[in-house]
Formats: C-alpha cells, sequence, structure tokens
C-alpha cells in the first residue's frame, strides 16, 4: 500500500487490499466496514495542463495543482484495480453509504447511497438492497 496524504480517516472496520494506493496529497476519509480493493487508485489530487510543469519535481510555483478530498461512506466496496480521482471540475468526491463500485471502473463524479455500478466512466447500474 502506498499513502501520500494530507490527511487519512479509516473507519472501524474498513480494509485496504494489497498493492492499493491512496495519493495526490489531498484528504481521504473511509466510512465504517468499507473495502478498498487490491490495486485501487485513489487520487486526491492532480496537475492540470494549465501549469507550466506536470511534473512532480518541478517548482509548485509554475504547476497547477488540483487538491481535493474523496469521501467513502458506510459499507462500501471498491472493486479491485479501480481508480477514484478528483479533477479539477469535481474537486471533492463523495461515495455514498451501501455502494459498489464493480472492479476496474473509473470513477470522477459522486456517487449516491446504495448505488451498485462499474465502467470506464462509472455508470449506475442498480440499486443495493441493505
Amino acid at each position: 500500500m502506498f499513502i501520500n496524504l494530507k490527511q487519512l480517516t479509516l473507519g472501524r472496520g474498513s480494509q485496504v487490499n494489497p498493492f492499493a494506493s491512496l495519493t495526490g496529497g489531498g484528504t481521504v476519509r473511509v466510512g465504517e466496514y468499507s473495502v478498498i480493493g487490491y490495486g485501487v487508485r485513489i487520487i486526491s489530487g492532480t496537475d492540470t495542463p494549465e501549469g507550466k510543469y506536470m511534473a512532480d519535481r518541478a517548482p509548485a510555483t509554475q504547476r497547477r495543482i488540483v487538491r481535493g478530498k474523496v469521501t467513502i461512506g458506510n459499507n462500501c466496496f471498491i472493486g479491485a484495480n479501480s481508480v477514484i480521482s478528483v479533477t479539477e471540475t469535481n474537486p471533492h468526491i463523495q461515495i455514498g453509504d451501501y455502494a459498489v463500485i464493480g472492479a476496474m471502473s473509473y470513477v470522477d463524479e459522486s456517487v449516491s447511497d446504495g448505488i451498485i455500478g462499474w465502467g470506464i466512466p462509472f455508470k449506475a447500474r442498480k440499486r443495493r438492497r441493505h
């Protein structure tokens, strides 16, 4: 697991599986009893093309960096190798309680409570019964 964040909060009973990366220099909050699958990438900050450079080693004053917050609710499941990434237009992403993100999905918008979905880009498919 690789972590590079301003702040990380993991709720009781939650698990982050091997090869996951929580990065970007922003904030990540994971609620209670949620699962971050194998190889998941949660990216809470990103460079934008408006900066002169997009390289980590370039001076921060010459980069345009968006840092945000990813909040994953309670009892969620984030499938293997999925990517959840903030963007300039969506710097704060909320994954609602009981949401399920299928394996290998790309999420760059908030997901409502109880939604089951997958895909690139993520698409809601049905509601979870709980």
